[in-house]
């Protein structure tokens, strides 16, 4: 039996997801439910960050990342940043 995970969101995240068009919004919270069965599924939307970014994941949906990191000990996966990928590794990772 695969392990399900709980998937938490940075009040930050939240934020950031509820100012995203109807479409969008809808598509990340598809993906969050997406994290709490497989948080790391692979190519082609999802990538591990490295250099300083290195134990965060990325998930791309069209121009929009969702950067989160994955607790296998506990089974959670922290949602930190959501946003366009233009803007998205300018921000300070809050977890």
């Amino acid at each position: 039996m695969a392990t399900e995970y709980q998937v938490l969101v940075r009040k930050s995240a939240k934020k950031a997801i509820a100012k995203l068009p109807p479409r969008s919004r809808e598509a990340v919270l598809e993906v969050l439910q997406r994290l709490r069965h497989d948080p790391t599924p692979g190519p082609p939307h999802h990538k591990p960050l490295v250099g300083q970014l290195a134990g965060y994941e990325r998930w791309t949906l069209g121009q929009y990342r969702i950067i989160y990191r994955v607790d296998r000990e506990s089974s959670t996966v922290t949602v930190g940043l959501v946003g366009d990928r233009n803007q998205m590794y300018r921000r300070e990772l809050e977890f």
